[in-house]
C-alpha cells in the first residue's frame, strides 16, 4: 500500500473553484491563447496545483481529458462552441445583417475572430441547417 495521502474528492472539486479566475485568465483571456497542457503546467508550477496522477495514484499516464472535463463541467469554460450552436450564431448574424447591423461572436466574453467564426460556420454546415427563421 502506498504511503501517499488520498485526497477526498470534494477537496479536488473545491480546488477548481478556488482557482477559477486564474484558470479562466490563462485558458481564455491570455494572448496568445495557451493550450490546455500549458495551462496545466503553469497551474502546477506557479499555483501549487496538484499533479492528479499522483493524487489518484494512477498507473497510466495522466491525461488532459481530466482537465478538459473539469474546466467544462465544473467551471463552465469552453474554447469552442458546440456544433448545434453554430446554426443559431449564423441565423442571428443574418438577421442582424438584414437590419444593417454588424455582428461579432463572443465565447465566454472573449471575441472570436470573424475569420475563425465564419470558418466554423462553413465547417459545421450551419448555413444549411440555419436557413429557417
Amino acid at each position: 500500500m502506498s504511503d501517499e495521502r488520498q485526497v477526498p474528492a470534494e477537496d479536488l472539486d473545491d480546488i477548481w473553484v478556488q482557482h477559477a479566475s486564474v484558470i479562466r485568465g490563462l485558458y481564455l483571456q491570455r494572448q496568445p491563447r495557451l493550450s490546455l497542457r500549458e495551462v496545466r503546467n503553469i497551474m502546477m508550477k506557479e499555483h501549487a496545483f496538484p499533479d492528479f496522477k499522483s493524487v489518484f495514484l494512477m498507473v497510466e499516464m495522466w491525461m488532459l481529458p481530466t482537465w478538459e472535463t473539469k474546466l467544462r463541467d465544473k467551471l463552465g469554460l469552453r474554447k469552442k462552441l458546440k456544433k448545434t450552436d453554430w446554426p443559431i450564431v449564423w441565423r442571428h448574424c443574418v438577421q442582424r445583417g438584414h437590419r444593417g447591423k454588424r455582428s461579432a461572436v463572443y465565447l465566454q466574453g472573449v471575441p472570436v475572430p470573424s475569420k475563425r467564426a465564419w470558418a466554423e460556420i462553413r465547417r459545421q454546415d450551419a448555413r444549411a441547417s440555419g436557413k429557417h427563421g
